[in-house]
């Protein structure tokens, strides 16, 4: 209920109230705060989530503008059917008709929402899911991730324990699907120098290609302020 009060869902208050007398408790909201927002996020964004409930209770087309894991940027038009939050995020499952396929999207790439009074009739699917689902003849590669020991905590938020195995040296090794895509190579560097791509060599090359373009551009960022001096 505190849950439903932090979303703004309509007569929270009075259902709480409700619960907290059956109880014979009264229910203090100061002990738990709950926000549905990503760090730094400004009001407007927060209050996202809200008109998303609403988008999905009653049905509502949508439109938004999405900038994708790409950094391509393109304008939405979608039927809302489901918010979910999963590994530390908001996504919103929406149909699109130019696709007619059913997609999702990252809640804190979404900007410019707008509720349309256009309704529909759509039903998400029972068996709906978000996670991929790997095939032997899959041609996504399989990554091999040797992470330090100093960020362990970060690799069992990030990874399930079924895919994580710890060396002698105190290495936690990961193998994982992954595209090679921009985002992967994003991802990846956010681990700074405690990850090592040991397979696939394509991946490691790439990964060490944008190691060395960073380090370029700071050196030569220095050099100019040298001469500069």
């Amino acid at each position: 209920m505190q849950i439903l009060k932090a979303s703004n869902y309509p007569d929270a208050d009075k259902a709480l109230n409700k619960v907290a007398g059956l109880f014979s408790h009264n229910l203090q909201s100061e002990w738990l705060e709950i926000d549905f927002s990503y760090w730094g996020s400004p009001e407007k964004e927060r209050n996202s989530i809200t008109a998303l409930e609403r988008a999905i209770i009653n049905k509502y087309v949508i439109t938004f503008t999405y900038f994708n894991a790409e950094l391509t940027v393109t304008v939405q038009i979608a039927e809302s059917l489901k918010m979910v939050f999963k590994s530390h995020a908001w996504y919103l499952v929406a149909y699109l008709k130019r696709k007619c396929d059913i997609r999702t999207f990252k809640m804190s790439r979404i900007r410019n929402l707008q509720i349309t009074p256009q309704s529909f009739d759509r039903e998400l699917s029972e068996d709906f899911s978000m996670n991929p689902v790997y095939r032997e003849e899959d041609d996504t590669p399989i990554f091999r991730l040797h992470f330090s020991e100093k960020i362990a905590y970060k690799v069992y938020d990030e990874f399930q324990e079924q895919y994580i195995k710890k060396l002698e040296d105190g290495t936690l090794e990961v193998t994982f699907r992954y595209q090679l895509s921009d985002w992967t190579f994003l991802y990846l560097l956010s681990f700074g120098e405690y990850v090592e791509i040991m397979e696939p060599i394509e991946a490691r090359n790439l990964l060490k290609e944008k190691a060395e373009k960073i380090a370029s551009m700071y050196q030569e960022r220095e050099d100019y302020q040298n001469e500069a001096i």
